[in-house]
């Protein structure tokens, strides 16, 4: 006959089997659900080709953005959500051999900027405060992962976060915020003057 103690055992490990499998099922689940919507080009594409358009007006415009700039990748994009990849060059260096601390604070700037426009934004504002934390440096030859979201955009401001890492390691953590009422108005015209010639 089982002691009272045995069988408390053998409930406790039931419960945490069962625990378990619905735990790794979760888990299993929403990873599936996040490689599909990732897969779906349906959902991302148009958000990416919306970006890289606004990211070639930048460039486009032939200022700092396109010195500075110019081998930035766009590699994903969702709604409000942008991943980007930058090679750090011999024009990306200070005098001490590391990432320039203006180029990575122009990353920020320019993160924070594209992902506003993955909220379905042509114009993107104008800044209004800028915050970088230098968390560690990166050197010649890395490969800067940028990854920025819109944490909330409304008729007047509009606030981005932005992490830059290198080699599994964060090297920045920045904040962007922009004001964005005068870029509301030019998108909506934008979107009548798209409209009216369909």
């Amino acid at each position: 006959m089982m002691s009272d103690r045995a069988a408390g055992l053998k409930e406790h490990r039931t419960k945490g089997h069962k625990r378990g499998s619905f735990t790794s099922l979760f888990f299993a689940s929403s990873f599936l659900f996040l490689h599909l919507r990732i897969q779906s080009s349906g959902i991302l594409m148009p958000v990416l080709k919306h970006v890289q358009k606004v990211w070639t007006t930048f460039l486009e415009a032939g200022g700092f953005d396109a010195q500075a700039l110019s081998g930035l990748k766009l590699v994903s994009a969702s709604k409000g959500f942008i991943k980007c990849e930058l090679d750090v060059a011999q024009i990306h260096m200070n005098r001490l051999g590391g990432c320039h601390g203006g180029l990575l604070s122009s990353i920020v700037d320019i993160g924070g900027s594209l992902a506003i426009a993955a909220e379905n934004m042509h114009a993107t504002g104008v800044s209004t405060d800028l915050n970088v934390s230098f968390v560690s440096g990166a050197k010649l030859g890395d490969k800067l992962i940028i990854n920025s979201r819109c944490d909330k955009i409304g008729g007047t401001l509009a606030y981005t976060s932005v992490e830059i890492t290198a080699n599994g390691k964060v090297v920045v953590l920045g904040r962007h915020t922009k004001y964005v009422r005068l870029a509301h108005l030019s998108n909506a015209e934008l979107q009548q003057r798209i409209s009216s010639e369909e």
